[in-house]
């Protein structure tokens, strides 16, 4: 049979020789003869699988990557829409609390006037107002 002289050179004793050049295995002069091309070209394709599947395995990367920085995008805007909601509860009892002082000191005001006066009738507008304004900021989804 022929014989292999280090990993890339092969030669068998049959029919005529020829120089492969194969950019696949590193650029590096074949010296094939007869059946050792099946050999040859076994390895080519050995280093081609071999590159396909590392490219698969790097797009597989990049596709992991994408994944990991749009679930971090959304990761982001949830937890800013928790700030938001956070604020927006602070924001809703600091209201209430005004109201609440408003409509106090529209009750003691009322009951320091005469009730049929001008005063009287735009306290209890003041009043009412202000109790809307309180249901309204008890709706909101704290």
């Amino acid at each position: 049979m022929g014989e292999v002289r280090g990993v890339l050179e092969v030669s068998f004793p049959v029919a005529k020789s020829r120089r492969a050049w194969s950019p696949f295995l590193g650029g590096v002069f074949l010296f094939v003869t007869g059946c050792a091309a099946f050999l040859v070209v076994a390895i080519v394709l050995r280093r081609l699988r071999d590159q396909i599947e590392a490219k698969r395995l790097s797009e597989a990367e990049l596709a992991a990557a994408h994944l990991e920085i749009h679930q971090s995008r959304q990761r982001v805007v949830e937890e800013k829409l928790e700030v938001i909601g956070q604020i927006a509860a602070g924001i809703a009892h600091d209201f209430n609390n005004v109201l609440m002082i408003v409509l106090g000191y529209t009750d003691m005001a009322l009951k320091n006037v005469v009730h049929d006066s001008n005063v009287a009738k735009y306290l209890k507008k003041s009043r009412i107002a202000t109790r809307r304004a309180r249901a309204l900021a008890n709706k909101l989804p704290i």
